[in-house]
């Protein structure tokens, strides 16, 4: 069985979500799409990235996405996971020092 993290899971659903604005073509008000119409639910997933900006609501849950912010979105997303994998590698190289060390 494969073992997927959280991370990467949310990873998934969030590029899933910009195909699928992708290929609806909504890019702008005139062509925003009813989320439901496309399977898509005000989930935490989504609602984050409506915070962000990619997706921008122009009526009750009529969506389209702003493809300037989506670049800006994934290089953030790229940093934060960069950061967090630094934290992680500083923490273990620190465990290791400090497991040479004789008391």
């Amino acid at each position: 069985m494969l073992n997927v993290s959280g991370a990467s899971v949310v990873i998934h659903k969030q590029n899933k979500l910009i195909k699928l604005f992708n290929e609806a073509g909504a890019m702008d008000a005139e062509h925003a799409i009813l989320i439901e119409r496309f399977g898509i639910r005000r989930s935490f997933i989504f609602n984050r990235m409506v915070l962000r900006g990619v997706f921008i609501e122009c009526e009750p849950d009529k969506f389209y996405m702003d493809n300037n912010i989506v670049p800006m979105f994934i290089e953030l997303r790229r940093r934060r996971a960069l950061t967090a994998f630094g934290i992680v590698l500083l923490l273990a190289v620190m465990v290791f020092c400090f497991s040479l060390i004789k008391f």
